[in-house]
């Protein structure tokens, strides 16, 4: 008997939301990221070579919103933030719009978006290190597993960003494993 309630959770008909409705929601969850800038060469000092940080643990947390188009398609707006464990500055800030489409209409999701993007830079500069932010151009792309209930949604995400920064040349990519919660209205 739990067995058929699970599979019957698992792919019950969407109650989440109808079309034309309204959703809001986050998600937290964990990862890694890493940058590279070429920030030497932005100074003009041609003999060093771009800097490649190793990957680090972090935190990240998105705010998302959009509007139920068609049972299976949802445009919307994903704002993630990923920061280095032990800091609470947002060193990697991405804002994409996305389309989150549902194929076969069951609960699992993909979502990709592009937008833009804001990396703070931790920099060398004639001995004394600088941090700035560096704005660009951002891609990013999830994929997860809801379990949908009336006017609420929870469940799994992976979610991946890059960007490329244009002052100061830095790409910057992380991922996090997520926990994502929605709500309709």
């Amino acid at each position: 008997m739990k067995t058929l309630i699970i599979c019957l959770l698992l792919f019950a008909v969407p109650l989440f939301a109808y079309e034309g409705d309204f959703f809001y929601g986050f998600s937290a969850g964990a990862g890694s990221g890493e940058m590279r800038n070429n920030a030497f060469h932005v100074f003009d000092d041609y003999s060093r070579d771009p800097q490649l940080y190793p990957a680090e643990q972090g935190y990240s947390i998105q705010l998302q919103l959009g509007y139920v188009l068609l049972h299976d398609f949802r445009p919307g707006l994903v704002i993630d933030s990923w920061s280095r464990t032990g800091t609470f500055d947002f060193d990697h800030l991405v804002i994409t719009p996305v389309a989150t489409w549902f194929p076969g209409q069951n609960n699992f999701y993909i979502r990709p978006g592009a937008g833009i993007s804001f990396t703070g830079v931790d920099y060398l500069e004639r001995g004394d290190w600088h941090r700035k932010r560096d704005f660009g151009s951002a891609v990013s792309c999830a994929v997860g597993y809801v379990f949908k209930f009336e006017g609420m949604e929870i469940g799994p995400q992976i979610y991946y960003s890059g960007s490329v920064g244009k002052d100061l040349e830095v790409w910057a990519s992380h991922y996090s494993l997520m926990v994502e919660i929605n709500w309709a209205r």
